[in-house]
């Protein structure tokens, strides 16, 4: 299976594989997907809080797997459900409620280390327990959409990987996620992002309740998931895959199937080559990796280093004596200001607000600081870090 990204999409991967129609996948014909490039066309759909509020639920037939809820708790999850969103409107302003409902950092804790079952139902656990990973809080959004009448359903695949200095997004095992997708008649499936953003970052910009009308929507998770239909995608430049009778909807499959299979895919590290037709706005998390591929080389920053950690390196190695130049006090203020806003989306069950070009801005002030220190350490140091 190759991962590809949301809305509508063009692939280009070879004779030997093929789109699943069914699954929303593009599969491979007895061939692997270590070692593959490909090329993905995306046109992002149009993804805003006034569209997607003046949108609507798709209409499903009573008993349909997009709104079931089996659990011993259905009564209880609807309960819950209901007092969340309290008096939102529409389907919308419900998944917002729901969203920033478990992101917030007082109620749930991100952690991989999950409580003992207490019960039959896991979901009900983690609504009690309050501590989970990325599938527990996929799923009860999932569970508790559903028991407002929202279709809804899982969806498993990668959180955007990292940038590197040649611009190529390289996505690898470790950013293996799940989230919820929700079905708004216009829109197809619709994804939110329930998971803390000490692991995901920011929200996506149409879910920022931050960001406001204003946003515009960008789609960065690099898998096989909105459709325009539940059972149809488009993907033109690939064969069908031919259907069995041992298939099911992608929402009728086991949730433990797709993590296994995605924990399959996920043996050998992967890198999608990813062409967008045009590229949305940077992000809080884009402008830290920009400061990230600066400091390379320079300081022990790893995936472990929480944003605190890597500013206070950075301060320490170039911006020690902020004092000492106007460049570097400069620096150390638009590195103070864009440290917020990542510690904001991370942790905070809101964020706070950014513009895109103010993040570009502290983004080039801080690596200009980074290379004039390095001209004042060293006249023969390069003149731009990229």
């Amino acid at each position: 299976t190759l991962p590809i990204p949301l809305d509508p999409r063009v692939v280009e991967a070879g004779p030997r594989w093929a789109y699943d129609q069914l699954n929303d996948t593009v599969r491979g014909q007895g061939t692997r997907s270590s070692g593959v490039s490909y090329r993905v066309f995306v046109a992002p759909r149009d993804l805003s809080p006034e569209t997607l509020r003046a949108d609507r639920p798709h209409e499903t037939a009573p008993g349909s797997v997009e709104t079931q809820v089996v659990s011993p708790q259905a009564e209880q999850i609807s309960e819950l459900a209901a007092t969340v969103v309290g008096d939102a409107p529409t389907t919308y302003d419900q998944a917002i409620a729901l969203q920033s409902w478990f992101r917030d950092g007082n109620r749930f804790t991100y952690s991989v280390d999950v409580a003992p079952a207490r019960s039959d139902d896991a979901v009900w656990d983690f609504l009690q327990d309050r501590r989970g990973y990325c599938v527990q809080f996929a799923t009860a959004m999932t569970v508790m959409a559903r028991s407002l009448d929202i279709p809804a359903r899982i969806g498993v695949g990668f959180l955007p990987g990292e940038r590197g200095t040649d611009d190529v997004w390289r996505v690898s095992a470790r950013k293996a996620h799940a989230w919820p997708e929700l079905w708004f008649a216009d829109a197809g499936w619709v994804r939110f992002e329930p998971t803390p953003g000490v692991q995901t970052g920011a929200p996506p910009a149409y879910a920022n309740p931050n960001l406001g009308a204003t946003a515009e929507p960008t789609e960065d998770v690099p898998t096989a998931t909105a459709t325009p239909q539940p059972t149809r995608s488009a993907a033109p430049t690939l064969p069908a895959v031919p259907q069995t009778d041992e298939g099911g909807g992608r929402s009728s499959t086991p949730l433990i199937v797709l993590v296994m299979a995605l924990l399959a895919l996920g043996a050998v590290a992967l890198v999608a080559v990813i062409t967008k037709r045009r590229h949305g706005p940077m992000t809080p998390e884009h402008a830290w990796s920009r400061v990230r591929d600066a400091a390379a080389g320079r300081v022990p920053w790893s995936d472990a280093t929480t944003p605190r950690q890597a500013a206070a390196m950075v301060r320490e190695q170039w911006f020690a004596d902020a004092s000492s130049s106007a460049q570097a006090a400069v620096a150390s203020l638009a590195l103070s200001r864009l440290l917020r806003v990542v510690e904001a989306g991370r942790y905070s069950p809101i964020g706070e607000p950014w513009e895109a070009a103010e993040l570009g801005a502290w983004v080039e002030e801080i690596v200009e600081g980074i290379n004039c220190a390095d001209r004042a350490a060293s006249p023969s140091a390069p003149r731009s870090v990229r």
